[in-house]
């Protein structure tokens, strides 16, 4: 007797466990979004950084008109900010090589990074213990 209630309480519980998984993902269904993270670039400025909205506004506007002019303009403003973002990274590494030369654990730390010796593995931050918990309970459904 017990055997067959302990049975009929499994198919129960199993129906209803799919049942609520059906309307969670009816009302929440599971999307995959990429993540991309940029490290922090000590070298970025402002001034990078309004060069950049302008090449991005010159190129909205070329691929609204599609003129040669407004072609040419963004041409040129991307040559601005790659030359701003080579100049300032340069400067940047310059600087923290002559300040390290008498700190050999500095010196090598950056020449690595420059040549990409050691890859640092960065997770995405800001997800809450509320988020966690709701996705364990999302997967564990």
């Amino acid at each position: 007797m017990i055997e067959v209630v302990t049975e009929v309480l499994d198919v129960l519980v199993e129906q209803y466990n799919k049942t609520l998984e059906a309307l969670l993902d009816s009302h929440a269904p599971l999307k995959r979004k990429m993540v991309t993270i940029r490290p922090h670039t000590p070298w970025y400025t402002e001034e990078i950084a309004t060069e950049k909205r302008k090449r991005r506004s010159l190129e909205r506007r070329w691929r609204s008109s599609r003129q040669p002019s407004d072609y040419q303009n963004y041409v040129i403003q991307c040559d601005v900010v790659n030359n701003l973002l080579s100049k300032s990274k340069a400067s940047y590494y310059r600087d923290v090589i002559e300040n390290s030369k008498h700190d050999q654990r500095v010196l090598f730390q950056t020449v690595n990074k420059l040549l990409h010796t050691k890859l640092e593995t960065l997770l995405p931050t800001g997800y809450s213990d509320n988020m966690l918990t709701f996705l364990q309970r999302k997967l564990l459904i």
